[in-house]
């Protein structure tokens, strides 16, 4: 997965459109609110609110290990603290850096 080198712990949009190509197996997780997720969200992604993933560590059970993590959120910072807490319990995880208004106006 190619990575931004400013920030080694981001992917693009573009990055992700090739790892749904490669056929590599990952995780993508929505940290937004639930009224963010129903008014759309990318395909395939699970949903866990962020304060969810910080204070209920048995979201994190069920959780695959060993594929990659794809987190995401409207603008980058909700995401950027659920990739840190994940990296520092053991998970992949990368911040997907997307703007979602820009992409569901």
């Amino acid at each position: 997965m190619s990575q931004p080198e400013t920030n080694p712990d981001c992917i693009t949009l573009s990055d992700l459109q090739g790892l749904f190509e490669s056929g590599i197996p990952f995780t993508l997780i929505d940290v937004r609110e639930p009224h963010e997720w129903a008014s759309g969200h990318l395909e395939g992604a699970q949903h866990i609110p962020l304060g969810q993933l910080l204070t209920a560590p048995e979201v994190l059970v069920p959780l695959n290990r060993s594929e990659p993590m794809v987190v995401y959120c409207q603008h980058g910072i909700r995401s950027m603290n659920a990739v840190r807490y994940l990296r520092d319990k053991g998970f992949d995880a990368f911040n997907l850096l997307v703007d979602w208004p820009s992409i569901h106006p």
